[in-house]
């Protein structure tokens, strides 16, 4: 190997192992570190929110805002199908 190579293996084993996941997809973490920043109010600072101590705890959170953004939508489309006759 030459010294290009090797400083582009160091460079790669910096990068967190969760950037190469591919089959979870990040929204949910964004969706969580942004409520849970809105939840206390400014107070703490965003990045210890996404942090990757806080990525699961985030997950939550995002994946229950999904899903009732996703219950909310269906229920609309319901009452808004019903109610045009």
């Amino acid at each position: 190997m030459n010294k290009e190579e090797l400083e582009k293996q160091k460079h790669l084993e910096r990068i967190p192992d969760r950037l190469f996941e591919q089959n979870e997809p990040n929204s949910s973490e964004w969706f969580g570190a942004i409520i849970r920043y809105f939840w206390f109010l400014e107070k703490k600072d965003f990045n210890s929110l996404y942090s990757p101590k806080e990525i699961k705890t985030n997950r939550k959170v995002g994946r229950w805002i999904v899903f009732f953004l996703i219950i909310l939508f269906i229920a609309i489309s319901y009452l808004w199908i019903t109610n045009t006759k």
